[in-house]
């Protein structure tokens, strides 16, 4: 039986979840450049992108919730 060390090729499961972190971080890179840019009229910005372009509605629905959440947090009082 192979020790974990000798393993030839990375498992399934580290190969989905660095996708998966790769995803991540791109919608987290998106957000903060659209709001960077644009302030309170990125989330619209990205609704409209995820009407517009159906091969990436996936992602652009979720820098949309990443923005929509950023704004929220930012108006709650401290």
């Amino acid at each position: 039986m192979a020790m974990q060390g000798d393993m030839q090729r990375p498992s399934v499961f580290r190969l989905w979840w660095w996708r998966r972190l790769a995803r991540h971080r791109d919608i987290e890179r998106a957000a903060a450049e659209l709001l960077d840019g644009y302030g309170p009229a990125a989330y619209g910005i990205a609704r409209n992108s995820a009407r517009a372009n159906a091969s990436e509605r996936r992602y652009w629905r979720a820098v949309a919730r990443r923005i929509r959440w950023r704004l929220f947090a930012a108006a709650l009082p401290r």
